[in-house]
C-alpha cells in the first residue's frame, strides 16, 4: 500500500522555473498558521535533466508518493518531452482525475468534452481527450514567466490549493484572510515588543555610556585635582617637578583648581630662572663671567656644557668630558671657550671643541682646578702622600709648566697676573706664572660644621657656621696675623650650612641649608640687621654646589641631578621688567594711575611726581613717551577705543593723546571744574566721560568737546572731602552707577562709608554696613573692602552683600579689575599683588613685587583687556633714579610654556607611576 509523501508534484520546463518556485513556496504557505513553515508538501524537482533518458526513479517515487499533479502550462511545456514523459506516467499511473493546471503562457480552451486543440497551445497533447470534463485550471500568465523570477501570485493559487486540501475555494480564502490577520497581529505584536526591547537596550546602552563617560570625566577630574595638589605641596622643595605636574593637572581638565595651581607654581620662587637636568647627581659646578656657559661635573664621570642662549634658563647642552670616576671640580674661562675638569686620577681640559690632558705631579690626587679668565692658564691642586699639598699650573701659550709646594681647597684666577689660594687657615695670593707669594694672611674660620668660600675675583674669603657670616677681604698688604675682617653678622637659625657663596665685590653672600638658599646684603645703617631674601623650589643643595655666576645678582647651584639658575633682578618668570621715567612721589601722595590699551599693547601711567606731573606712554616692548611736565592729569587715564587716551587735567579741562603721548587734541570745557578726581570712565562707546571728584561731585562730558552733558553734586557726608588723603571712588563700565569715599579732615578715621549714586535719578545712597578701605565694581557687581581686609560682593541695588570674600593680610588701597569683571588684583603691604577669580573667591596668582624705601615706593596696579595681563607700576625709590613696569602674562598658554621652558625638560613615566598612578599617558612632553 502506497503512503502519499507529497500533496502535489509539479511538472514544469525549465523556462518557467521562476514560476514554478514561486508556485511551489506559495502553494504550502497559503492559508497556513504563521506558527506553522507550510500547509502542503509540493515536490519540485531543481534538476537540470539531460535530453536522454527516461524518467529517472526519483522522479517516479516522487510521482508515485504525490496526490495531485500539477501542471505548469505553457508553449515550452507543451514541447517540453520531460513534462511529456511526467503527464504519461500520471495519465498511465493514476488518470487524469487528481491533475491540476497553471497557465504560465499560450492558450486554453475547452470545447464541450474536450480541449480545442486547434487554439490551446499550452497543453502536451497526450492531454487529448482524457478529461469527461473541463480540469481545474488557474490563469496565472499576468505574472510573467520570464527565467528567473518569482513572482508573487497572492491569491490566485487558492483554486490550485483548494482541491488539494479538500476544501471549496470561498472557505480556503477565509482561513487564509484569518491567519493572514493573525500573523500581522503577531508580528505587529512581536515588532511592538522588540521595538521595546531594543529601545530598552539602546536606553539601557545610553546610560551605560553616560556612566561610562560620566566615570571618565570623574576620573580625569580627580586625577586633574591629585596634580594639582601634587604640584602646589611641591612648589617649594621641588618646583621643577612642580610645574610640570601643574602642566599636566591643567591640560587634564582646565577647572578653578588646575588653573590655580597652574598660577600658583607659574608664580613661585619668582628668582629662579629655571633648571638645568644632568645626566646624573651633580657633583661640581662652575658658570663663566659672561654667564653664557654653565658647566657641571657627574658622579657618572660626565661634563656637561651648557650654552644659555636667553634668558629663561633654556639652554642648549653638550658633553664635553668624561671621566672614569665621579668628577671632583671643574672651572671655566670667562668665555665658556675652556673648561677644565677632574676625577683626582686624570685631568683634562676642552678647548673649543677638543679634548686635551693637562699635566699634573705624579701620584698625586687632584682635588681643585682653576682656568684664568682668558683660559691662558690651568691650575690643578691636590696632595700627594701624607697629605702634602702640591699645585701645577699650566701655560696653554706654551710656557710649560709650573710647581709649588703649596695649595688649598679653594682656588680662585681672577685675572692672567695673579692667583689665590684659600683653606681653612690662611689665604695668600700669588703672582703668575711665576708662582711667586705676594702676600698672605690668616682668618679665623670656625672649628666645625662650617661652609667656606672664596670669591671669583680672589678679593674675600668667608665662612657660615650657625647662622653667623664672617668676610675677609684680601687686599695685598694686610698683615697676616691682623686680618681684614669687613663684616660680621648673625643670620638666624641656619645651623647646618649646606653651601656657602660670596660675591666678587663681597656685598653679598649666600647660604644654602635644608632646601632654602638665604641671599644677605649687609646693610649697616639698618638696626634690624641685613637684607635677607631667600630662595626654595629646591629639596636642598649639594654639598659645597653654590655658586654667584659673572655678578652680585645671579646664582647657580646643583640640587641631586639638576642645575638651579637665578636671578634677584627678575620678579617672576612671567614678568617683563621695562625701566621707565616716572618721578617719585610723597608719602601722601596716592598710587600712580595705570591703565592698559584695549589691545593690551600700551599702559598709561599718570603719576604726581615730587618734581611734578609725570606722565607717559609705554609699549610692551618697552618703548616709552613722557608727556610735558606742566600737564598736571587729575585724574586716572582713559582709552576712547582704538589709540585714543583721554587725560583729565586740573579744572574741567582735558588733553587727548595718542599712544605715544602725542597730544593730538584738548578742551577746556565751560562750567564747573574738579581739581581732584577719585574715579572716571568713558562707558559704551567712549563719546563721552563720567568724572567723580573727591566730594563725590559727578559729572558726564563730552570726550570730544568737553561740553557739560548732566551733573549731579556729591552726598553732603563729602562735601568737606579734601585731597589731602584721596578718596576712592569707581564706575560701571556701564555707566550707570557711581561710588565714592573720602577723607574728612575733622574726623577721627579717613576711612568712612560709601555712597552710591544711581545715574538714571541722580540720588545718592550710603552703603550699609562699616568703614569702607576701597571700592571698585567687578562688571555689574559692586566689591567693597572693608578695614579688616575682607572684600564684599553688593548688587547696587541690594541692602546686604551677596557675598565675602576672605580678609586678606595687610593691604594697600588700588584694588583693579578685569574688563570683564572675573579677576580682582590685590596690592599688599609684604610687596605682593595677589589675582583672585571674583566669582570663586579663590586666589589664583601671587606676585612678589620689589622692596623699596618707606617714603616712595607707590605702586599702580591695572589688569589688561580679558585679564590676560597684569601691569604694575613702581615708582623709584630714589629721585634720580628710574621707575619700574612689570608686565607679568597671566594667559594660560604664557604659563604653561614658562613652566615647561623652566623645567627645562619633560615629565617622566617613573615620576607618574610615583605620585599619581600606574596607568602612564602616552604624551608626557611638556612642550607639545
Amino acid at each position: 500500500m502506497s503512503v502519499d509523501k507529497y500533496d502535489a508534484f509539479i511538472s514544469y520546463s525549465h523556462p518557467d522555473r521562476g514560476l514554478a518556485s514561486a508556485l511551489q513556496t506559495q502553494m504550502q504557505r497559503y492559508a497556513a498558521p504563521w506558527y506553522r513553515a507550510r500547509g502542503l508538501r509540493i515536490f519540485r524537482d531543481v534538476t537540470d535533466l539531460s535530453s536522454a533518458g527516461g524518467l529517472s526513479a526519483s522522479i517516479q517515487a516522487a510521482l508515485r508518493e504525490s496526490r495531485w499533479l500539477v501542471l505548469v502550462a505553457s508553449r515550452a511545456s507543451a514541447s517540453s518531452p520531460w513534462v511529456a514523459q511526467e503527464v504519461q506516467w500520471w495519465l498511465d499511473t493514476k488518470g487524469p482525475a487528481n491533475v491540476l493546471i497553471a497557465l504560465a503562457d499560450g492558450d486554453i480552451v475547452w470545447d464541450a468534452h474536450d480541449f480545442d486543440w486547434n487554439r490551446t497551445t499550452a497543453l502536451p497533447a497526450m492531454l487529448a481527450g482524457r478529461f469527461p470534463d473541463e480540469p481545474l485550471w488557474a490563469d496565472l500568465r499576468e505574472f510573467g514567466t520570464r527565467d528567473g523570477e518569482r513572482p508573487r501570485l497572492g491569491d490566485a493559487v487558492a483554486g490550485l490549493v483548494a482541491p488539494v486540501r479538500g476544501v471549496e475555494k470561498a472557505e480556503l480564502v477565509g482561513v487564509h484572510l484569518k491567519h493572514r490577520r493573525r500573523t500581522r497581529q503577531s508580528i505587529t505584536a512581536a515588532v511592538t515588543a522588540l521595538v521595546l526591547l531594543l529601545a530598552l537596550a539602546v536606553q539601557q546602552g545610553v546610560e551605560a555610556t553616560r556612566q561610562r563617560d560620566r566615570a571618565q570625566e570623574q576620573a580625569r577630574i580627580a586625577t586633574s585635582r591629585q596634580l594639582a595638589s601634587l604640584a602646589q605641596s611641591m612648589a617649594t622643595t621641588r618646583l621643577d617637578l612642580a610645574q610640570l605636574y601643574a602642566v599636566e593637572a591643567f591640560r587634564t581638565d582646565p577647572n578653578p583648581q588646575t588653573r590655580t595651581a597652574l598660577a600658583q607654581v607659574s608664580a613661585a620662587s619668582p628668582h629662579l630662572v629655571g633648571f638645568l637636568p644632568a645626566d646624573g647627581t651633580v657633583t661640581a659646578l662652575a658658570g663663566s663671567a659672561d654667564r653664557r656657559v654653565v658647566v657641571a661635573g657627574t658622579h657618572k664621570g660626565l661634563v656637561h656644557r651648557w650654552t644659555m642662549d636667553s634668558g629663561d634658563g633654556h639652554g642648549v647642552r653638550e658633553d664635553v668630558l668624561r671621566f672614569d670616576g665621579p668628577v671632583v671640580d671643574v672651572a671655566v674661562s670667562r668665555d665658556g671657550s675652556v673648561v677644565l675638569g677632574t676625577d683626582g686620577e686624570r685631568t683634562l681640559a676642552w678647548v673649543d671643541g677638543k679634548v686635551e690632558p693637562v699635566a699634573f705631579t705624579a701620584g698625586a690626587r687632584a682635588t681643585t682646578v682653576a682656568v684664568s679668565p682668558a683660559g691662558t692658564y690651568l691650575a690643578v691642586c691636590g696632595s700627594i702622600s701624607l697629605g702634602k699639598p702640591t699645585l701645577v699650573l699650566s701655560e696653554r701659550t706654551g710656557g710649560g709648566t709650573h710647581t709649588m709646594p703649596a695649595c688649598g681647597p679653594r682656588l680662585a684666577i681672577p685675572s692672567e697676573k695673579e692667583m689665590v689660594v684659600s683653606n681653612y687657615e690662611d689665604w695668600s695670593r700669588w703672582s703668575l706664572p711665576s708662582l711667586s707669594l705676594v702676600n698672605e694672611s690668616r682668618v679665623g674660620y670656625p672649628i666645625n660644621n662650617f661652609e667656606d668660600a672664596l670669591a671669583t675675583s680672589g678679593t674675600y674669603v668667608g665662612s657660615a657656621s650657625s647662622g653667623i657670616i664672617h668676610l675677609w677681604r684680601t687686599a695685598p698688604g694686610n698683615d697676616f696675623y691682623q686680618p681684614d675682617l669687613r663684616t660680621q653678622y648673625h643670620l638666624g637659625d641656619v645651623s647646618h650650612p649646606e653651601a656657602f657663596a660670596v660675591s666678587d665685590d663681597g656685598r653679598r653672600t649666600a647660604v644654602a641649608s635644608t632646601g632654602t638658599i638665604y641671599v644677605v646684603t649687609p646693610d649697616p645703617d639698618n638696626d634690624l640687621g641685613p637684607h635677607i631674601v631667600t630662595l626654595d623650589g629646591i629639596p636642598g643643595v649639594n654639598t659645597d654646589l653654590l655658586k654667584f655666576h659673572a655678578d652680585n645678582d645671579h646664582l647657580v647651584s646643583a640640587s641631586g641631578d639638576t642645575v638651579a639658575l637665578w636671578d634677584l633682578t627678575r620678579y617672576g618668570r612671567t614678568g617683563k621688567a621695562l625701566p621707565i621715567s616716572l618721578g617719585s612721589s610723597c608719602n601722601a601722595c596716592r598710587s600712580p594711575w595705570t591703565s592698559v590699551s584695549p589691545d593690551g599693547r600700551t599702559v598709561a601711567v599718570a603719576g604726581e611726581s615730587i618734581l611734578g606731573a609725570s606722565t607717559l606712554t609705554i609699549s610692551t616692548s618697552g618703548d616709552q613717551h613722557v608727556l610735558a611736565a606742566d600737564v598736571k592729569v587729575a585724574g586716572p587715564p582713559l582709552w576712547l577705543g582704538g589709540d585714543r587716551l583721554l587725560l583729565p587735567t586740573s579744572g574741567a579741562g582735558a588733553v587727548i593723546v595718542d599712544s605715544r603721548g602725542t597730544p593730538v587734541d584738548r578742551w577746556s570745557a565751560a562750567g564747573p571744574g574738579l581739581d581732584a578726581l577719585i574715579a572716571a570712565a568713558s562707558p559704551g562707546d567712549g563719546s563721552t566721560v563720567v568724572l567723580v571728584a573727591t566730594t563725590g561731585e559727578t559729572v558726564v562730558r563730552s570726550s570730544a568737546t568737553g561740553e557739560l552733558l548732566a551733573k549731579w553734586p556729591g552726598p553732603q557726608y563729602l562735601a568737606t572731602a579734601t585731597q589731602e588723603r584721596p578718596g576712592f571712588g569707581a564706575v560701571r563700565a556701564d555707566g550707570v552707577w557711581v561710588v565714592a569715599t573720602g577723607w574728612i579732615p575733622a574726623s577721627e578715621d579717613y576711612r568712612h562709608p560709601a555712597f552710591l549714586l544711581d545715574l538714571r535719578d541722580g540720588r545718592w545712597r550710603q552703603l550699609p554696613g562699616g568703614p569702607v578701605a576701597d571700592v571698585a565694581f567687578a562688571g555689574g557687581d559692586l566689591l567693597v573692602r572693608r578695614d579688616d581686609g575682607a572684600v564684599e560682593v553688593w548688587d547696587p541695588t541690594a541692602a546686604t552683600p551677596r557675598r565675602t570674600m576672605a580678609a586678606g593680610r595687610g593691604f594697600v588701597p588700588g584694588m583693579a579689575v578685569s574688563d570683564t569683571g572675573t579677576l580682582l588684583a590685590q596690592q599688599f603691604t609684604d610687596g605682593s599683588v595677589t589675582i583672585t577669580d571674583v566669582q570663586a573667591g579663590a586666589v589664583v596668582g601671587t606676585f612678589a613685587l620689589p622692596t623699596t624705601t618707606e617714603w616712595a615706593g607707590h605702586t599702580g596696579v591695572a589688569l589688561a583687556s580679558g585679564g590676560t595681563a597684569l601691569v604694575t607700576v613702581l615708582e623709584p625709590a630714589q629721585v634720580d633714579t628710574p621707575g619700574t613696569a612689570i608686565i607679568w602674562d597671566l594667559t594660560e598658554t604664557g604659563r604653561i610654556d614658562q613652566a615647561c621652558r623652566a623645567a627645562g625638560r619633560d615629565l617622566t613615566a617613573a615620576e607618574w607611576q610615583g605620585h599619581v598612578s600606574d596607568l602612564v599617558p602616552t604624551n608626557l612632553t611638556c612642550r607639545r
